[in-house]
């Protein structure tokens, strides 16, 4: 049950959800009654040791009558909604009683025995008055009954006498602890208290409308006397708005009981006062149908009284809460009452006041409001439509009219009125819908998409389908145009469309505009809905757009496309032709797509597809299996699909390739298996080898499918043990690895070439023979590198590092079934052996790994000592000894988490002694030994990645012992937990690890507890975390002490992160923080450094993984909690944080320099996530509130960080109402300070509680805004003038006042809100000399930018547009010396602006988008202004700015000094060179450009050489430069610069392909070279931006420039893919190069330097085959002293690939030149995949 459900479930069954919770966990307690009994079902009851138990045993009890005295006890001691009480309330009903006899389990029987057990409560209810817990416990119980219990509450009905004296007795008790002023109660205790009260009266209420015809007045008397306390529960200003309704309730029900009903509705209607609102309300509820005739006048008067504190009170949201739910509830008595004359005006009169409180709140931000009210409108127009009240109903239409409403508001009211009058109702009466509303609004908002739904659903039922199609479809296919934002939207809403009426589909495939993805969007979702046939032969017609589909760039196309393809109806449909040649297009175009979504819905699609074409296989070899040969569709489909896949597996394809090649390759051979298929002669010749090399793959996924396709694929593996057995003591981890899988593809193999080297006398056991004999050659090498070891770790790490062999040895018993080798003694001496090799390795590595610094330890003796050497190759030798702790560290944590993973393994999968007498692979010894090493591992290790992997082991061990039946095992976790208790403890016999968070003894507690809940129960947890808890509670003194906590926190810590206990850990989170919170002040250092860890855990398992912030820095929404929520899930920490802020409240007024500590930092972090609930007040007490009189004191502590929290913290918590009573008292304080100061005593010295209260201000003024147009004006005059008397005080104080008056200076968008008296201050803060406030701010290290924002912002509203720039020329352009910081703001503002107007201007259009202000990263004010600034100042800013003359020369002299001067910034030459580029005029020439391009300057250069060439083109002039600039992009446009330098050099490509004519006929190998090379490198860049847009530059004008005029038929209209567009653009460009087909040298040069950046150097110059071929497709030249691997800049490039497209259309473009052919034909053998000819060559990739 997940924490909303748990608190509304509470909450219905009158129960605080935290005791709800632990309640209905608990096990039941036995009756006293029943404690000394004797009979045999209570004794079993008794002794039951879990919830399951006892269920049991109640069910048993059932079938013997004599138990029901027993079981109905049972049902009232047990909590609501506990499992045993919901069991006997279902024993106790008429339909078990029918199953079994009626004599013995008759209704009366059972009544009998319910009605005992409720006198026998009576009783105890009477005993404890005075335990209050006690007694709502057992009110709660019993108004069980009148929930869905018939037998309760028949029984119920027949005692109700013997609780009516208890009731008043009770409330007394609880209203006497809420009233006593005498006796202080918690907070927490005292909404526990107003719950009991709640629950009291509900039970009340509830049996008084439940037998409201049984009653008899005068038994009911002592009822009576809680009039008086309801009277003053209801009108307490204190009590929560649930509790005053239901006292409300109480009293109405009590005059309808004692007949004054008359004289109670007089009462109330003569209430006046606002906290009267609950009593005279709930009169309302109390009016019954029959009421109305004579009644009608006056409740009409009592709603109408009620409805006028709205509009007083319209800030109090907890009072809007509880009145729309109120009022939503008397609505609904409302209906089915017939009136006539006076009394129907009335109810008339009634249902148009609750109309105008629904439209008028409707619209309201609080949700719940909001619904309440949309439910009110709902029933108030269904009775008024019954009653036929059109007046009434006018009301809506008339509210639409005045267009007030915000849109949401308007669709929500509006889809009420569709709901319940129609569609035709509303399109006549509100015309404006289909003009403005769904044109401009549709597929934007939600609100407008639910009502357009709403809407079109209700009128297909109204209207006929032609005149439906033509309203609503027509105006979806105006509205779905591609490209656009909405487009996603529209699509939902075309899909609910379809469905709705069959026609609509034809209609729209005939849609020229509409896009395909649209399209198949509305076919797909035809076909899901049974029209097949339609779409079938729509298909048929628009196979074309299809096509385009699957080759076009959009994604989801695509996919929409080959789920059209593949995903049909039925599996078994046959295939066609096209939607075989649909599957290959889409593999050959989408197997390396990055995108992991893509890869895995693809993946998917193309399951199906094998599954689809199994059936259709199967279905042909039933029916004709002659015709399934080689000749036909499906199997020519197959080798098609066989051999694509497998040579989408050649090196240096990427892993999206790989994973998808490999995945759908095996899906493809066992599907032929299935079918008994040859499959092995389909598979290409480079099958093998590529096979092999994915071996070397780095991710572990792609090697195991490849090792498992490799073991099919070859019956006689060529492999040499051997080889193989060197290679696993390699240093590097990637080559030990590829060997072990090499070995795993070997022992799997039908047949070796090599068999393994045995002696003569071996002997081999008759389970896997191979497999034994590879393990026991590793084993003879882990011998031998031990003993290497533990005379030289140092050497023995370089040449046999074990970690390779422990690697090998444990996954290949991975392959084994461990049952099987039992039966051999050979494999148990193996194991034994394998076992002792282990512990023998963890003793020698343990000293490295358990070190306090594992990193860079070499064991003592053996630290190399650096001499000088001579010779440079010796030199070059020992540099490597810099790697030596690294391979020390290397060998021993690898070689531990081998050993870790082998113990785990075994223990996991392999027979035990304890279990199995004979025939066992573990004996209990070598267990015992197994469970001593984990234990010593997970205590002594400290490397991370060591201990991680022995929990890894320790877990696998820990889940086979739980879980075992034989209690030698299954008592040994427990064990451990109790000695890693005693260790936390520091009773133990060991000493933990007291840095690195406790090391691997958190993973041990972590092991334990989670495996334990596997077996469903919690106990091990519970007695941990307490035990834990209890460890950080006592608070003990002194070093060992605060050890134990430290260790407990870590624990902790690691418990609260563990996803696997995220249920269960929440009843802990409340001890956990007050425990850490605790801690963080502790003397020592560990301690406070684990309070602090466990603290940030604890807020990633309350609040969540923080997510991205918004601009302004504020939380995501989903980081925060509204303090009704928290405190329900964690209420005892309320008291706790009431207690605490009040005691630093007290020490900051009792001392300036008091009350800051880390702890109150700490709360403050906390409590900032907290924000009010609408609900604070309605259903609790426990209100945020509470706390704003503290935090008022703490924002003057002396720290200025917890000053700016808290005051966050505080507006955060207070409302509007609260925040100017606020504003109100700190205006008048700095009122009197001026006061005084003019008469002239000095200015307050307390600079804390100045600056405190002022930051206040601008915290609260978030909240206020300009919602009080005075007191916000008066508040800015105040400020104004203490600024300009407090410049000299304190600059922080000014710089503080001065940002709040830019806060309330931004809100506004001209200055005729404040007076003259407000302007003239301001003013005179902008006429302080600026110099003067540029040196204070030099002096307390302040940034200038806040007074110079306030500036721009005060101009902005007293100036005309154009005088805008002359302002910011008079202040941060004239004056000399102007802080660098200023020079940034101004860049900064100007080139934004630019930016966004860069549309609008002739000369700048198409250079830079809006979409790229992002990666400017722009200074968060300078946005905040533009956006401030009116459509007209924007415009003038920008023109005057690109005209200036006197900008461009400021701007020019910025670029020329900035570089070398004070002024410059981290990315302002960038921000300078690319404002340069939006002007008119550019005086750069491309020399200049050129030669400043630099790391700081781009990408500002690029965008102003982009410029450059759009103004001038490639003159004569600049045919010199086409060689650096060339250069220039290609070095922007590698992989290791930003990505958004690499798509300005898309872009600046763009702007040189349109002079493309130039480079072809320029002669110039180079240029041409290294042109193609640029194009393909952006064509396969990582970043998708960037190959998109080459991709759309190469598709739509790349045939044109190459061809001229006579190319225009090679223009395409959709963009295709950067795959397709690689071809394309090859295609066309090695055409255009005809004129050097003869020049062999010039086209090998091009050729080279095309190829250059995606095959290695020696590829290049023709080196000869025999050498080793691998070494040819490595992506980085690493030296052969490299241990750890190097991540690839580009994971997306796949140079092989590339080379062999290059190659393959030079060859097709030049087949004559015979050099050329020559230097191919070498390369071919090389780097080809899939060869030139039609017969594909296998590269030699294993040397």
């Amino acid at each position: 049950m997940n924490d909303v459900s748990l608190r509304v479930s509470a909450l219905k069954l009158c129960a605080h959800p935290k005791r709800f919770s632990e309640m209905r966990n608990a096990l039941v307690p036995l009756p006293l009654k029943w404690q000394n009994s004797t009979i045999d079902y209570v004794e079993e009851f008794a002794q039951a040791t879990n919830c399951a138990k006892q269920l049991s045993i109640v069910k048993d009890a059932f079938e013997n009558p004599r138990s029901f005295p027993f079981l109905a006890d049972i049902l009232f001691v047990c909590p609501l909604k506990h499992p045993v009480r919901g069991v006997v309330t279902r024993l106790f009903s008429n339909a078990e009683c029918s199953k079994r006899s009626p004599i013995t389990h008759s209704r009366e029987r059972i009544l009998s025995a319910l009605r005992g057990a409720l006198r026998e409560v009576s009783v105890n209810i009477n005993s404890s008055c005075a335990f209050a817990d006690d007694m709502n416990d057992l009110f709660v119980s019993v108004s069980g009954c009148l929930q869905s219990f018939p037998f309760g509450r028949d029984a119920l009905a027949l005692e109700i006498y013997c609780f009516i004296p208890l009731v008043p007795k009770a409330m007394a008790l609880f209203w006497g602890l809420l009233s006593d002023t005498g006796t202080q109660i918690s907070p927490t205790r005292r909404n526990e208290c107003y719950l009991y009260l709640q629950n009291l009266l509900r039970f009340h209420v509830n049996f008084m409308t439940e037998f409201k015809s049984e009653l008899m007045p005068e038994r009911c008397r002592p009822l009576k006397s809680i009039d008086a306390i309801a009277e003053q529960a209801s009108r307490s200003v204190d009590t929560p708005w649930d509790v005053r309704a239901v006292a409300g309730l109480a009293i109405g029900h009590n005059a309808r009981l004692f007949g004054d009903f008359a004289n109670y509705l007089l009462k109330c209607q003569s209430l006046n006062e606002f906290n009267d609102l609950p009593m005279k309300a709930a009169s309302l509820l109390m009016l019954q149908k029959s009421d109305y005739g004579t009644c009608a006048a006056q409740a009409l008067d009592i709603l109408k009284r009620t409805l006028e504190h709205v509009d007083s009170a319209s800030n109090v949201s907890n009072f809007l809460v509880y009145l729309s739910k109120h009022l939503n509830t008397y609505s609904k008595s409302l209906g089915g009452i017939k009136l006539t004359d006076r009394p129907q005006i009335m109810y008339s009169l009634i249902l148009a006041m609750l109309m105008r409180f629904a439209l008028q709140h409707i619209s309201s931000n609080i949700e719940t409001i909001r619904h309440m009210c949309a439910s009110l409108l709902h029933q108030v127009l269904q009775h008024s439509k019954a009653a036929g009240q059109t007046n009434v109903i006018a009301q809506v239409y008339a509210q639409y009219e005045r267009q007030r409403m915000p849109l949401p508001s308007v669709c929500l009211m509006l889809q009420q009125v569709v709901e319940v009058l129609g569609v035709q109702a509303v399109m006549m009466n509100c015309p404006g819908i289909f003009d403005k509303m769904f044109p401009v609004h549709l597929g934007r908002e939600d609100s407008v998409n639910a009502l357009f739904k709403s809407m079109m659903t209700v009128a297909h039922n109204e209207e006929t389908s032609k005149e439906w199609r033509r309203l609503w479809c027509s105006l979806l296919y105006r509205a779905a145009v591609p490209c656009d934002d909405r487009l996603v939207c529209i699509e939902r809403l075309i899909k609910v469309a379809v469905h709705l009426d069959d026609e609509v589909l034809p209609e729209l495939m005939k849609q020229r505009h509409l896009s395909i993805s649209t399209k198949l969007a509305a076919m797909l979702t035809a076909r899901r809905h049974g029209q097949q046939r339609m779409v079938k032969a729509l298909m048929a017609d628009h196979l074309d757009q299809l096509n385009a589909a699957l080759v076009g760039v959009d994604d989801n196309s695509r996919l929409l496309a080959l789920s059209f393809v593949v995903d049909t109806p039925r599996l078994s449909e046959s295939y066609t032709q096209f939607e075989l040649d649909s599957i290959i297009t889409y593999i050959e175009l989408n197997a390396n797509n990055p995108n992991a979504h893509m890869r895995q819905i693809g993946h998917g699609l193309l399951q199906k597809a094998v599954k689809r074409l199994e059936y259709n296989l199967a279905q042909q070899l039933k029916d004709k299996p002659l015709a399934v040969n080689e000749d036909n569709m499906l199997i020519i489909f197959v080798n098609k699909l066989v051999h694509l896949l497998a040579m989408n597996l050649f090196p240096t394809a990427n892993y999206g390739r790989r994973w998808l090649s490999l995945r759908v390759l095996d899906d493809c051979i066992e599907m032929m298996e299935r079918l008994n298929l040859p499959w092995r002669q389909r598979m290409p010749p480079q099958s093998w080898p590529y096979l092999d090399y994915c071996l070397r793959d780095s991710y572990e996924h792609n090697k195991v499918q490849a090792a498992l396709l490799l073991a099919k694929l070859q019956t006689c593996c060529p492999y040499d043990p051997m080889d193989i057995l060197e290679q696993l003591k390699s240093v590097r981890v990637t080559d030990s690895s590829t060997a072990v899988y090499r070995l795993q593809v070997y022992c799997k193999a039908a047949e070796v070439a090599l068999a393994p080297p045995l002696n003569d006398d071996a002997v081999l056991p008759k389970h896997h023979a191979r497999d034994y004999a590879i393990l026991r050659m590793c084993m003879d090498h882990l011998r031998e590198g031990a003993a290497a070891a533990e005379s030289d770790l140092t050497e023995a790490a370089q040449t046999n590092p074990l970690y390779g062999l422990l690697f090998a040895s444990r996954h290949l018993l991975l392959q084994l079934e461990l049952k099987p080798l039992a039966e051999d003694q050979l494999w148990f001496e193996y194991i034994e052996d394998l076992l002792n090799i282990c512990v023998t390795i963890t003793n020698i590595m343990l000293p490295i790994v358990g070190s306090d610094s594992p990193e860079g330890m070499v064991p003592g003796s053996q630290k190399p000592t650096a001499k000088p050497i001579s010779d440079p190759d010796t030199q070059a030798e020992l540099d490597t000894l810099s790697l030596l702790p690294q391979m020390v560290l290397l060998s021993a944590w690898r070689s531990i988490k081998e050993i870790a993973l082998i113990m785990g393994d075994l223990v996991q999968r392999a027979p035990l002694q304890q279990e199995r007498k004979h025939n066992y692979l573990l004996s209990q010894e070598q267990v015992a030994l197994i469970g001593e090493q984990f234990i010593l591992l997970l205590a002594d290790v400290k490397h991370r990645g060591a201990f991680e992997q022995a929990y890894v082991g320790f877990t696998w061990l820990c889940r086979r012992f739980w879980h075992s039946d034989e209690p030698a095992l299954s008592q040994l976790p427990p064990k451990w937990m109790e000695e890693a208790m005693r260790l936390v403890t520091g009773m133990g016999d060991k000493e933990l690890c007291s840095t690195r968070r406790s090391a691997g003894m958190p993973y041990m507690l972590q092991a334990l507890i989670c495996t334990e809940l596997k077996l469903g129960t919690h106990n091990t947890f519970k007695r941990s975390m307490s035990l834990l808890l209890e460890v950080c509670e006592r608070r003990e003194l002194g070093a060992d002490a605060a050890i134990a906590r430290s260790h407990a926190m870590n624990i902790m810590r690691a418990l609260f992160r563990c996803s696997e206990l995220a249920d269960v850990v929440g009843d802990f989170v409340g001890r956990g923080i007050e425990c850490a919170l605790e801690s963080v002040m502790a003397e020592e250092w560990n301690e406070r450094n684990s309070a602090t860890l466990m603290l940030s855990a604890l807020m990633v398992r309350v609040f969540g993984v923080e997510r991205a912030r918004s601009d302004s820095g504020e939380l995501h929404v989903r980081n925060r909690m509204t303090g009704r929520i928290f405190f329900t899930r964690y209420p005892k920490l309320f008291d706790y944080f009431h207690a605490n802020l009040k005691k630093a409240a007290e020490r900051c007024r009792a001392s300036p320099k008091g009350g800051q500590t880390v702890q109150l930092e700490a709360m403050l972090q906390l409590l900032y996530r907290l924000y009010p609930s609408s609900m604070e007040g309605t259903e609790s007490s426990l209100n945020l509130s509470v706390f704003v009189p503290f935090l008022e004191a703490i924002t003057c502590v002396n720290d200025s960080t917890t000053r700016y929290r808290s005051c966050e913290v505080l507006a955060n918590f207070g409302n509007t109402t609260l925040a100017f009573e606020s504003i109100r008292r700190i205006s008048a304080m700095f009122s009197v300070i001026n006061f005084k100061h003019k008469r002239g005593e000095p200015l307050p010295k307390n600079i804390n509680l100045l600056h405190g209260k002022v930051l206040q201000l601008k915290e609260l003024y978030r909240v206020a805004r300009w919602q009080d147009v005075r007191l916000t004006c008066t508040m800015m005059y105040m400020m104004s003038v203490i600024a300009v008397k407090m410049l000299s005080h304190d600059m922080f104080i000014f710089r503080t006042i001065v940002m709040v008056l830019t806060d309330a200076l931004a809100d506004l968008q001209e200055c005729k809100h404040i007076g003259a008296a407000v302007l003239n201050a301001l003013l005179a803060i902008y006429e302080l000399n600026h110099l003067a406030i540029y040196r204070h701010c030099e002096e307390y290290t302040v940034s200038p930018k806040f007074f110079a924002i306030f500036a721009l912002h005060l101009h902005r509203l007293t100036l005309q547009p154009d005088g805008l720039l002359e302002h910011m020329f008079e202040m941060l352009v004239r004056p000399d010396n102007v802080p660098s910081k200023l020079e940034h703001v101004k860049i900064d503002l100007w080139l934004y602006t630019l930016i966004h107007q860069a549309a609008s201007g002739t000369k700048a259009r198409g250079l830079i988008e809006p979409f790229e202000l992002k990666h400017f990263d722009f200074d968060p004010d300078v946005v905040t202004y533009y956006k401030t600034l009116s459509r007209s100042q924007r415009s003038n800013l920008a023109t005057q700015l690109r005209q200036s003359k006197a900008v461009r020369l400021h701007a020019m002299k910025m670029a020329g000094i900035i570089d070398r001067s004070a002024h410059w910034a981290p990315g302002l030459s960038c921000r300078v060179f690319a404002f340069l580029a939006l002007l008119n005029d550019i005086d750069l020439s491309m020399l200049q450009l050129l030669n400043r391009g630099g790391f700081d300057a781009e990408p500002g250069v690029t965008i102003c050489l982009t410029r450059l060439i759009m103004d001038n083109g490639m003159l004569s002039s600049y045919q010199y430069y086409w060689v650096p600039l060339i250069r220039y992009t290609v070095h922007n446009s590698s992989p290791k610069r930003p990505v958004y330098m690499r798509y300005r050099s898309a872009q600046l490509l763009d702007r040189m392909t349109v002079h493309v004519q130039q480079i072809i006929h320029s002669d110039d190998a180079f240029m041409i070279g290294n042109y193609i090379r640029l194009v393909l490198q952006l064509l396969v860049d990582e970043s998708e931006m960037v190959r998109n847009y080459t991709s759309e530059l190469v598709s739509s004008c790349m045939g044109l420039y190459l061809g001229g005029e006579r190319a225009l038929e090679s223009v395409l209209e959709v963009s295709m893919l950067p795959i397709e567009a690689e071809k394309f653009f090859l295609e066309h460009m090695l055409e255009a190069l005809q004129r050097y087909k003869t020049n062999g040298n010039f086209l090998i040069a091009c050729f080279n330097l095309v190829v250059e950046p995606f095959v290695s150097v020696e590829l290049l110059f023709n080196r000869t085959i025999e050498e080793a071929p691998s070494k040819f497709f490595s992506g980085d030249d690493e030296a052969e002293g490299e241990i750890f691997d190097k991540q690839e800049v580009n994971q997306y490039c796949e140079g092989l690939r590339i080379a062999s497209v290059v190659a393959k259309s030079f060859n097709v473009a030049f087949p004559n030149n015979e050099e050329l052919m020559k230097a191919l034909d070498a390369v071919e053998k090389l780097c080809s995949y899939k060869g030139f000819t039609a017969e594909p060559i296998p590269p030699r990739i294993i040397a």
